[in-house]
């Protein structure tokens, strides 16, 4: 079963999403727009936090800068993409899968989902 959905990535945690994965991830996301900031937020799932960080490391190894707004629901940090200065961002979330799930919802400025 591939994580990559039509709309976003989703999967199990940790088996088909990690911490590894939510570098590459957030480096893979960089490269693909050219960003220079993005906005990141996360939901309340128990591995949010440190899926978060790791996303976040990600893109800053890439020389990105992060705009963490922390615990927020999906159409916040879609907000704060559209009004935050930025090249996109990222939502750590797994929406309204059950709570072994985590995953990303990405966007370019605007918000323009990916």
């Amino acid at each position: 079963m591939s994580i990559f959905k039509a709309y976003d990535i989703r999967g199990t945690y940790p088996d088909q999403i990690d911490e590894s994965m939510a570098r590459r991830v957030g480096m893979a996301v960089v490269d693909f727009l050219g960003a220079k900031r993005l906005v990141v937020g996360r939901d309340m799932r128990s591995m949010s936090p440190s899926v978060t960080d790791a996303l976040c490391e990600g893109i800053m190894h890439r020389g990105c800068e992060v705009v963490d707004i922390g615990l927020a629901s999906t159409p916040r940090v879609y907000q704060a993409i559209g009004t935050v200065p930025c090249d996109g961002g990222i939502v750590v979330t797994a929406s309204h899968n059950p709570k072994q799930y985590i995953g990303f919802k990405m966007c370019a400025a605007g918000p323009v989902p990916l």
